[in-house]
């Protein structure tokens, strides 16, 4: 469903360029870049299989779709706001309609530099296109890349993806994405990369359809994946104040010498460490230029106790199926410890603390993962452990607030990244 800007989610988550697109891969120049200018607009456009090739793309931004929209868009424009954690001189967008009913004819997609609110840089946009098409259909249950873009994007500069969807459909999205974008008013056509009073009416906190945003540098080394339930998604942080822990981890890497490192975040709330197993493959693994996965669940496992709920050994067993199939990929694993709840039963806090115990053991949970991040003690209230600070609590004695995230953000000893 669409959610307006201001509220927040519960705890419990765009012939010539073708023509010539064509000639040249007729005439078997592959993996080179394509040149059309368009308007007052020089753009590049790569093949589609050029576009997939992951050297030097790293994510930048992306999101974990969560369902799919209540409202049906028909006839009108999408302006997703999207925060980039890196910057490059090309970019590409992945499109996914997985929790999708319904295939979504797209008339158009640009990408833009943002102003101010739902206001793009005059002369700032740039067309999309998917496999050398401007418009094309998104089939239920796909993803689909644009192709690779000449455009710069800065870490940190917003930047606006307008998509417009020609027909009604409800699409997938992710519900809360802590960040404020636009939509057009139904029937109101193609307004990508329009500047025009009241086009966009309604504000919204939901992300549709985009899911990643990755560019083209050779002064980025990697990209780090944060997963998990709400402490990651974002509860109890602030919308456009990007003060999530992973935003001001973003921040704190970009400020390290030598190549950087982008941080893209995929918490889904109320995911227990079984839910992020389950769609491991689809929403971490499958970001361009991973290089490390954080971890950050556990808690809504011991939300009950056992036998209701989770036991130690059940939640490392799932860590340490998580820990092989990134190390099968051979991507590097931070795992945190457990933060406390006032709500947990005393069982599920014995079983909380035997999970810290083994990632904590080592600095590496007992030699499986390849470096821990202990939020638990960043979190945790000296007088009762198993409370978060009320300096760091949100209100919900859970999640939180803005203090409290960058505290966590701050506890990472950085060279974790670089081992």
């Amino acid at each position: 469903m669409i959610k307006v800007c201001g509220e927040c989610r519960g705890i419990f988550k765009w012939a010539v360029l073708f023509t010539l697109a064509q000639f040249i891969a007729g005439c078997g120049e592959s993996g080179s870049d394509t040149q059309a200018s368009l308007s007052s607009s020089s753009t590049t456009t790569a093949s589609a299989s050029d576009s997939n090739k992951d050297a030097n793309w790293y994510a930048v931004w992306a999101t974990a779709q969560t369902g799919v929209t209540t409202t049906r868009f028909d006839n009108q424009t999408l302006r997703l706001v999207v925060y980039p954690t890196g910057g490059g001189d090309k970019l590409r967008i992945k499109l996914r309609n997985f929790f999708g009913n319904d295939s979504v004819r797209i008339g158009a997609v640009t990408v833009s530099q943002r102003r101010e609110r739902d206001q793009i840089v005059e002369g700032s946009t740039v067309p999309l296109f998917f496999n050398g098409q401007k418009s094309f259909t998104l089939q239920a249950g796909e993803d689909m890349f644009s192709d690779s873009t000449r455009f710069a994007t800065e870490a940190f500069k917003d930047i606006v993806v307008d998509v417009f969807i020609e027909d009604s459909a409800a699409v997938s999205q992710d519900s809360a994405a802590y960040l404020t974008s636009y939509v057009g008013a139904p029937g109101s056509g193609d307004l990508t990369g329009q500047n025009s009073a009241n086009s966009f009416r309604s504000a919204t906190t939901a992300m549709p359809l985009l899911e990643e945003v990755s560019v083209f540098s050779s002064g980025i080394a990697g990209t780090i994946v944060a997963v998990g339930g709400s402490v990651v998604d974002g509860v109890g942080s602030d919308v456009d104040q990007h003060n999530r822990w992973s935003d001001v981890l973003a921040v704190r890497l970009m400020g390290q010498p030598g190549k950087k490192l982008t941080v893209v975040n995929e918490g889904v709330s109320g995911n227990t460490t079984e839910d992020v197993l389950a769609r491991f493959d689809r929403d971490i693994l499958d970001k361009t230029g991973i290089s490390h996965v954080v971890i950050y669940a556990g808690t809504n496992d011991l939300s009950l106790p056992p036998p209701l709920g989770s036991t130690a050994e059940q939640i490392m067993s799932n860590f340490r199926a998580l820990i092989k199939k990134s190390h099968d990929l051979k991507k590097k694993v931070i795992i945190s410890t457990i933060t406390p709840r006032l709500q947990y039963f005393p069982m599920s806090n014995e079983e909380r603390k035997k999970v810290n115990d083994w990632v904590k053991k080592g600095g590496n949970c007992s030699g499986e993962c390849d470096g821990i991040v202990d939020f638990d003690s960043v979190l945790s209230w000296a007088p009762y452990p198993n409370m978060i600070n009320p300096a760091f609590d949100s209100g919900d004695t859970v999640h939180p607030n803005g203090t409290g995230y960058k505290a966590m953000a701050e506890s990472f000893d950085l060279s974790i990244f670089s081992n």
